[in-house]
């Protein structure tokens, strides 16, 4: 695999990594919480 290769495959795989790891949680704590915050009057 050559250098350029490399930084295609690196480039092509962290802004989905680093979006789900920056995204993902606040998600699926809004959809746990969403029930709780809707039940509460």
């Amino acid at each position: 695999m050559s250098l350029i290769e490399l930084f295609r495959f690196s480039a092509s795989w962290w802004p989905a990594y680093w979006h789900w790891n920056l995204f993902g949680p606040h998600v699926e704590r809004r959809q746990q919480q969403a029930p709780d915050a809707n039940a509460t009057p």
